[in-house]
């Protein structure tokens, strides 16, 4: 029908649903035409990103 607007489908039920919890957002910037965000993730800090990327530069 003309004007009509279809019901959106319902949510997605995940057997483990993902939680993310951060502190704030610090920057953003476009790539590709979409928007990136620089997050402060809660319980994932600069040794976790180290100890989990130990190939990029470290300030230490």
């Amino acid at each position: 029908t003309t004007g009509a607007k279809a019901e959106p489908p319902p949510p997605e039920v995940l057997d483990q649903p993902s939680i993310y919890t951060f502190h704030e957002i610090l920057d953003s910037r476009r790539r590709g035409g979409h928007p990136e965000y620089l997050i402060d993730w809660e319980e994932y800090g600069l040794l976790e990103f180290h100890h989990s990327h130990p190939d990029r530069p470290a300030p230490f």
